[in-house]
């Protein structure tokens, strides 16, 4: 029999037989697709890799499907890791005074700290209904010679048709220990209206980045619409599911101030079963809609840095980004990236173990781990970094497809386990044989 599809099909039986009359706990056929784990150097206590694009593709949106197995078949706990990034914020006490106001051009205030103090966030209140203005911050230890800290902040609050009210009214700067600053903040527009600053909040605020990595998308529409007042941008980043976080956009213009709103999906098209009459069903195709995951406002003021949209974790393939440009020239786009958040896969290592992770099965429940509870004890004895390999068909589940268009029958399979066990059983009886025959006599 040299058929090569009946070899592979008889190997893959015969494992999918031994793994059950091993006593596996996991059914393993019951995993669509799997992958091996590659270790970048000799395993310590504990193995960890990031989880690759492909597999927020074929897992379940959850990741309640994935699973570790070690050599043997045996399941292996794990935890998953994602660093989001978290922050701490120090509120510093701050005195406002000397505040003057130019029709036109200008309106200042001093801030005091009391003493020297690292700072590097404010928010500040002023008056007015629509609105974008430039801060200018200024820093100084005894309240007389002033240096320029920042000048790219940005204030503003607009009213859209819908009478939503889109503000910002912070502005980081870089960190400074001055006792003393001095804000100032001119209108970038025909503002001819008083307004006062009537309020600042001050901080320092400090940061740990979310572990993310940036995307490239592999496809890139960009469209105007409604005689040149929308710009739409769709991208595709290749992958159902992926943890998005930010998009940023290169733009050539120098200054703007736009609406923008970010939408998220992750198929194009969806079908579902109409019903009929007299009971029957008709299966319809229409396009998926667009879910906003975003409402902000693009603004820059002598700049070219990229600017970003960021939203809370969003599990997506598809974004589009549309940008109101009311009466103005729509912006010049050159780039789009995003962000993605980052997930680990930590499990206990096993001496001399093979290791596959396996995913897409939609009938798996969470598992629960004690792993969870120890996992950091278990990190004092190193960590291991490692990378999950291709994705490939599950040979199992071919098996158990397989079996049947084959023609065999559950008496086939366990003929099949008991002549793997003779043979196994004559092998180790020669082997014994042969070795009381080279055994020197006894004296």
């Amino acid at each position: 029999m040299n058929n090569p599809r009946w070899s592979r099909l008889t190997v893959a039986v015969l494992l999918l037989v031994l793994a059950r009359f091993a006593g596996s706990e996991l059914a393993l056929a019951e995993w669509g697709r799997m992958a091996p784990v590659t270790l970048r150097e000799p395993a310590k206590a504990v193995i960890t890799c990031p989880l690759p694009p492909e597999l927020f593709d074929t897992a379940r949106a959850d990741l309640a499907d994935l699973r570790v197995v070690a050599g043997g078949g045996r399941e292996t706990p794990y935890v998953l890791s994602v660093q989001r990034g978290d922050s701490l914020r120090t509120t510093l006490p701050v005195h406002l005074y000397n505040r003057t106001y130019l029709p036109g051009r200008l309106c200042r205030a001093t801030l005091d700290t009391g003493a020297r103090m690292v700072k590097n966030e404010m928010e500040i209140t002023t008056s007015g209904a629509n609105f974008r203005r430039q801060v200018l911050i200024e820093a100084s230890d005894d309240g007389r010679d002033w240096q320029r800290v920042d000048d790219h902040g940005i204030l503003y609050r607009v009213t859209d048709e819908r009478g939503a009210v889109f503000e910002k009214n912070t502005v980081a700067f870089p960190e400074n220990d001055a006792r003393y600053l001095r804000i100032s903040i001119h209108p970038t527009t025909d503002e001819h209206a008083a307004f006062e600053i009537s309020g600042v909040r001050m901080w320092r605020q400090r940061s740990s980045p979310a572990d993310t990595v940036t995307l490239k998308p592999v496809v890139v529409t960009q469209t105007l619409e409604y005689a040149g007042t929308v710009t739409r941008v769709d991208v595709d980043f290749g992958y159902k599911n992926l943890p998005l976080t930010t998009v940023v956009l290169g733009v050539k213009t120098a200054h703007f101030y736009r609406r923008v709103t970010v939408y998220a999906r992750n198929v194009t098209q969806h079908t579902e079963d109409v019903p009929l009459e007299g009971g029957a069903t008709s299966a319809i195709t229409s396009d998926e809609p667009w879910t906003p995951v975003a409402d902000d406002v693009l603004a820059r003021v002598n700049g070219s840095a990229p600017v970003a949209v960021t939203f809370g974790e969003t599990r997506a393939r598809y974004l589009r980004i549309q940008i109101e440009n009311d009466n103005d020239p729509p912006l010049s786009i050159d780039g789009v990236s995003a962000t993605r958040l980052v997930y680990h896969l930590n499990f206990p290592a096993t001496p001399r173990a093979a290791y596959h992770v396996y995913a897409s099965n939609p009938n798996a429940a969470a598992p629960t781990y004690d792993l969870d509870h120890y996992l950091s004890d278990l990190r004092r004895g190193g960590t291991t970094p490692a990378i999950i390999g291709t994705l490939a068909t599950n040979p199992l589940m071919l098996a158990r497809h397989s079996a049947p268009a084959a023609g065999l029958s559950p008496v086939f399979i366990w003929l099949a386990l008991f002549i793997t066990c003779a043979v196994l059983l004559l092998l180790i009886l020669r082997q014994l044989r042969a070795a009381r025959a080279i055994a020197p006599p006894e004296h």
